[in-house]
């Protein structure tokens, strides 16, 4: 897969480094800065206290999965120019790669509901982190896709 330009991979980069900054941030920041950043996760993610991480006593903006989610995405938009290749073939897959990249999660959070498994901050914020790479492999290769290699290939 041929890149469209250096800045269009950045994009992606940029875009993904800079949530993951953002749910950092809390800790960091003044209580108002931090309530916003709070407010502005609270859509997408549940931010239960038990399944968030802590720093200095301060939650950060999104629980322990959306966490490994959101730095899965920036790793798979950092990580796309070194699979050469293979970025070809995780387009062309797409609907594996998100099946694998969601098995994980999905079983760690079934599991847990119906009583087979507890599930730990350790396997919410690994199985996060799971998807968040595979999503962001394809995100990243979607967007850095050339206009030539958009028609359909065969699988």
């Amino acid at each position: 897969m041929a890149l469209q330009s250096s800045r269009t991979w950045l994009l992606p980069l940029g875009v993904t480094g800079l949530l993951l900054l953002l749910v950092s941030l809390p800790p960091f920041v003044s209580p108002s800065v931090r309530a916003l950043l709070m407010a502005a996760f609270a859509p997408v993610c549940h931010q239960l206290p038990d399944r968030s991480f802590w720093i200095d006593g301060v939650q950060l903006a999104v629980c322990q999965r959306c966490y490994g989610i959101y730095t899965g995405l920036f790793l798979g938009s950092l990580l796309l120019p070194l699979l050469g290749a293979g970025a070809q073939w995780i387009y062309r897959k797409a609907p594996l790669v998100l099946s694998v990249a969601l098995l994980p999660p999905a079983l760690d959070w079934g599991l847990q509901l119906v009583h087979l498994w507890h599930n730990t901050p350790f396997s919410r914020t690994l199985t996060g982190l799971w998807f968040g790479l595979g999503a962001g492999l394809l995100l990243t290769t979607t967007l850095c896709r050339t206009p030539r290699n958009l028609q359909p290939q065969p699988a």
